[in-house]
């Protein structure tokens, strides 16, 4: 019996040795921080490509259309008819593209509520500030309907009044599709870019 327990403990010592010798690693955290590394995106975002677009211009796909506005504005509140989205701090304003519609193409409609898109509004190259993208009024956007598109931010009033140029990013999938907002700009299929100088 007491061969036995030796033999026994002696089996487990020599397995706990195997292990602990088996990796002539002398930084053990090094092979933890190579797969860290690894799983890092390998593309930056200064490398994602957004398609340049202009005022007034039409971005056709499959499953919608939408037309870029003329002009920015801002301010405390965006109204239109009887519903109004206003800033969530009185310190802040408002600052939006004018004038921008987007029409369903899709044979489904699309609920405004999971209108999943990214929106990166940049001043002079600088200040950054994320943005929504959203449709004002009703819950859903039917098929072959048009209505207005409102891509805006929110900003210190301060930057209204000092900015000299700004580019508008905004991106989203197929179908408005995931309820994931990425944090990167490779989670979005279509990425497009609005530069203008006030």
């Amino acid at each position: 019996m007491l061969q036995q327990k030796f033999f026994i403990i002696m089996i487990i010592l020599y397995l706990l040795c195997s292990f602990c010798s088996c990796d002539s690693d002398p930084d053990p955290g090094s092979k933890i921080n190579n797969i860290i590394t690894k799983a890092e995106p390998e593309e930056k975002e200064n490398n994602i490509n957004f398609q340049n677009i202009n005022w007034n211009e039409n971005i056709n796909l499959d499953f919608v259309q939408i037309k870029i506005g003329n002009s920015f504005n801002s301010g405390s509140s965006m109204t239109e008819s009887n519903i109004s989205r206003e800033v969530s701090s009185p310190n802040n304003k408002l600052f939006w593209i004018s004038g921008s519609t987007i029409k369903n193409l899709s044979g489904n409609p699309y609920d405004i509520f999971d209108f999943a898109g990214k929106v990166q509004i940049i001043f002079d190259n600088k200040y950054n500030y994320n943005g929504s993208l959203m449709l004002m009024n009703g819950s859903e956007l039917s098929p072959l309907e048009t209505r207005n598109l409102y891509i805006y931010t929110e900003v210190p009033p301060e930057i209204l009044n000092t900015y000299k140029t700004v580019s508008v990013r905004f991106g989203f999938n197929d179908n408005f599709a995931s309820s994931i907002i990425y944090p990167d700009w490779t989670g979005y299929k279509y990425r497009y870019q609005l530069v203008a100088s006030k």
